[in-house]
């Protein structure tokens, strides 16, 4: 694991457990590197924060909307599979990242996140991008509920969030079939036609 690598496990560590308001030190006395080696990577604690959120963030897009990239838009019977499996996959990185999961969580109710769009990061925008390509093209017939993009994908997100944080909690209702199905119930009602 190179240096940066070093810094950014550290760092995912550190403000999860203390949140932002630990220190550089720490972060670079667990990683084992100096003050300045972090800051040759990361000019501000903010870069680092933010760097840090783009990586959680595109690993948790990847898991969650690269079903949606080619998606056939001759076949809205087949959106509802994609969306299903999205769900699925997204709940399932959170689970299965947990600290990733808590970052992004504490990162969207921070004042830092006003600094991070969408469009900062090429994948995640493309990502984004069809996720709303394919919302609105649903949307337009009447698959989804009219409401813009910006906003499904944060019901969206926040509706995730509480599945996996409530599963995570509640670790039996991973395999049970029908809080699972109400669980997907809910999420299908906040975003759905």
């Amino acid at each position: 694991m190179n240096a940066e690598e070093k810094i950014l496990e550290s760092a995912l560590k550190i403000f999860v457990t203390k949140g932002f308001t630990a220190s550089t030190g720490e972060i670079t006395q667990n990683a084992g590197v100096s003050t300045g080696l972090l800051f040759h990577y990361f000019p501000t604690k903010n870069d680092l924060i933010i760097t840090l959120y783009e990586r959680c963030l595109l690993e948790n897009f990847r898991a969650w909307l690269n079903t949606f990239l080619n998606f056939d838009k001759t076949d809205l019977r087949e959106f509802k599979k994609l969306v299903r499996i999205g769900w699925e996959k997204s709940v399932n990185w959170g689970l299965e990242n947990w600290n990733k999961f808590q970052y992004i969580q504490l990162f969207d109710g921070s004042l830092i996140a006003g600094q991070f769009t969408f469009n900062q990061h090429e994948e995640i925008k493309k990502l984004y991008q069809a996720f709303q390509n394919v919302s609105q093209y649903a949307s337009e017939h009447h698959y989804l509920k009219e409401i813009p993009s910006p906003f499904r994908i944060e019901i969206s997100r926040s509706v995730i969030a509480t599945t996996t944080s409530f599963l995570h909690k509640y670790p039996e209702h991973q395999q049970d079939k029908y809080f699972m199905e109400r669980s997907w119930e809910i999420y299908l009602t906040a975003v759905g036609g």
